[in-house]
């Protein structure tokens, strides 16, 4: 056994989160976050043939070109598993790329994992569309790595992580990337620096491992840990009025995403503003499955700017449908939000969510359930939607042009919530005389 001190602690590791299987003790492993994809992973050259290069990968492929890059049994102690990659520097230059199965399209985010031991200073870790570099990773002549991203005529030029790239040590590494232009996170035994300075890329469709030192060995084998938790909740963590997109402002229940963007993310809006009522706001569109406003000590969030905020389901085999939450307070929405699939925007009693801009359900339907009130001060433009009520209530001066179904609660016109109960079918009457003055509304009904 050459495992060492390093897989043991992974292997603990791995028995306490319940992960304990082959398949995922020992990968090389490239995944697109947004789409929840794998597209590149290899089982930590244990498939491959001892004295060759690499010919095999779960996912994806590699691709070996020059000399002196071939599978090892006998790397530096504490490589996992059975076999590793050497890449020596000779003539000519090998470079050995791992190529994707698909593509990470710009505005994507990729992470890619990997264990690494080498035996000078100059690793390098090239993130390439094509034959084009676009993001670099390499050690220098002071032992650190220095992280450069390169699409669109330059990044913001190299800079100094400050995470020690030793020599003759395995280290388990993490590039997490948003293409999109947003951050550019290294992870080395769990430690992070986040670049910044990144640029937004074109398509990201293989890595490219290589030394720039003659002479240098340099070795690869899977991570110890296997894959890493995505993040999939996103929390805002401090006191202050801020933006949305600024990886900055949230914290994250994993690896992977700057700031909620996927389809797979949720975003919380909590304790950390106490009291308060705080802003934040976007310039671009942002996309999440859930929005959580669980602020338990009086405070409030607003919601701004746009092109919009995005609702959708999850991609899953069993797809989550997007949500909205809210359990006090009154958050709003001063941002035009798009609902991409069915939404259900739970209120809680007392508290009352309030759109105070465009509300589009894109032709899909928006269930209302819990005892609080839905608020409508602008347009809420149905495009073939429905607004399903269910429980409490739905108030405001907005306008609504589409079938709004009372299911189970109270629909008051005008600035007030509403008050509690369901009403005859006189009174049901009466307010649909108002609502067609005050909503504009084309056609209500009530579903017995």
């Amino acid at each position: 056994m050459k495992n060492t001190a390093r897989s043991l602690f992974a292997l603990a590791a791995l028995f306490s989160l319940g992960w304990f299987h082959q398949a995922t003790a020992i990968q090389l492993i490239g995944r697109n976050v947004d789409t929840n994809t794998t597209v590149f992973e290899d089982d930590g050259l244990e498939d491959d043939t001892v004295g060759s290069a690499p010919t095999t990968a779960n996912v994806g492929s590699w691709v070996v070109t020059g000399s002196g890059a071939t599978v090892t049994d006998s790397a530096p102690a504490g490589f996992i598993g059975g076999n590793a990659l050497e890449i020596f520097r000779g003539a000519p230059q090998p470079f050995v790329e791992a190529q994707f199965s698909s593509p990470v399209a710009g505005g994507d985010t990729l992470e890619f994992s990997f264990a690494m031991n080498h035996t000078t200073k100059y690793p390098g870790i090239i993130f390439q569309n094509g034959a084009t570099e676009v993001a670099r990773i390499q050690g220098d002549s002071g032992g650190n790595y220095r992280i450069i991203t390169e699409a669109a005529g330059g990044g913001g030029g190299w800079e100094n992580s400050g995470i020690t790239s030793p020599l003759n040590v395995w280290q388990d590494l993490t590039m997490t990337w948003d293409t999109g232009g947003g951050l550019f996170r290294l992870t080395a035994d769990g430690s992070s620096y986040d670049y910044t300075s990144t640029t937004a890329a074109a398509d990201v469709d293989r890595v490219l491992f290589r030394t720039d030192s003659g002479g240098a060995i340099f070795y690869l084998d899977g991570d110890a840990l296997g894959p890493v938790a995505l993040a999939t909740t996103f929390t805002w963590k401090d006191d202050i009025s801020g933006v949305w997109n600024d990886s900055g402002n949230w914290t994250r229940d994993g690896s992977g995403g700057s700031f909620p963007n996927s389809n797979q993310h949720t975003a919380v809006f909590g304790d950390a503003v106490g009291s308060n009522t705080r802003n934040v706001f976007t310039d671009v569109s942002v996309t999440v499955n859930s929005i959580r406003f669980e602020n338990t000590m009086g405070g409030n969030y607003r919601i701004g700017g746009g092109p919009s905020i995005n609702l959708v389901a999850t991609t899953s085999a069993s797809p989550v449908p997007p949500t909205i939450e809210v359990s006090q307070g009154t958050p709003e929405f001063q941002a035009p939000v798009h609902l991409l699939n069915d939404t259900t925007a739970n209120v809680a009693s007392g508290a009352t969510l309030i759109f105070n801009n465009a509300l589009d359900l894109m032709g899909n339907t928006l269930t209302k359930t819990g005892d609080g009130t839905l608020a409508i001060h602008n347009d809420l433009i149905t495009s073939g939607g429905t607004v399903s009520l269910q429980q409490g209530s739905i108030s405001g001066n907005g306008t609504v042009g589409g079938d709004v179904n009372n299911d189970g609660g109270t629909i008051s016109p005008g600035n007030s919530s509403g008050v509690s109960g369901v009403p005859e079918p006189s009174g049901l009457i009466l307010m649909m005389m108002a609502l067609l003055g005050v909503f504009g509304v084309q056609r209500w009904r009530r579903t017995r």
